[in-house]
């Protein structure tokens, strides 16, 4: 660790570097004489193991159709893509998405497998994790990937995603993913990382204003 950085009233950054003394070196006569120090090791880390780090954005999907663009609408589904990317050195499995609202759902990927369109309705549980809505674990199902289920250093993969917003007024959309080792098997602490990302949601409420008194004419 060479410093410290922060922000101040979100305007000014600010640096502050360590300077920690190292211990006095007593090999030579020299060095006993000049009172030289060697380098300190206080603020500094090995690495063990290699350890993923994943990216992740929220990408508008067709951003030219009309029905998704302009201010999101109370009751409207739009689709998204959530865009998974490998950073680190080594490989990530086991994507878990839990968010403070039940808006996301995940659209099945893989093939129907000959079921009706009742039991497909039936079998669409979104990956959801319990009955919220709000915890689901993400498919890594890209034909790209090394492996199925994982995400090795430098891959990158995009899971197709619907929101259906609800209420009204500014929202505040909350999205922690978890992520792990793909031999973390036992789920140690160790062996899982986490990354937050926080949006600003405006929704609005449509309002059919003046429409009654002429559908008489309209029908006519």
């Amino acid at each position: 660790m060479l410093g410290v950085r922060y922000k101040l009233s979100d305007q000014i950054w600010v640096y502050h570097p360590f300077h920690l003394p190292g211990p006095l070196l007593n090999d030579t006569r020299s060095n006993r004489a000049n009172r030289v120090r060697g380098e300190s090791l206080v603020l500094k880390s090995k690495i063990s193991i290699d350890m993923p780090c994943v990216t992740a954005e929220l990408v508008k999907r067709n951003p030219s159709t009309t029905s998704d663009n302009g201010p999101l609408l109370e009751g409207q589904i739009s689709t998204w893509t959530i865009r998974l990317r490998n950073v680190g050195s080594a490989p990530a499995s086991q994507p878990v998405l839990k968010t403070n609202l039940p808006w996301i759902n995940i659209p099945r990927q893989s093939a129907d497998g000959g079921f009706s369109d009742e039991e497909r309705e039936g079998r669409a549980t979104s990956y959801c994790i319990g009955p919220s809505g709000t915890m689901m674990s993400l498919p890594l199902e890209a034909s790209h990937l090394k492996e199925a289920g994982k995400i090795h250093p430098g891959e990158t993969v995009d899971i197709p995603i619907q929101i259906r917003t609800s209420g009204s007024g500014r929202k505040h959309f909350y999205m922690l993913y978890r992520y792990a080792l793909p031999n973390g098997e036992t789920q140690k602490s160790s062996d899982t990382r986490w990354l937050r990302k926080m949006y600003e949601v405006p929704v609005s409420v449509y309002r059919c204003v003046g429409l009654l008194p002429i559908l008489p004419q309209i029908v006519s």
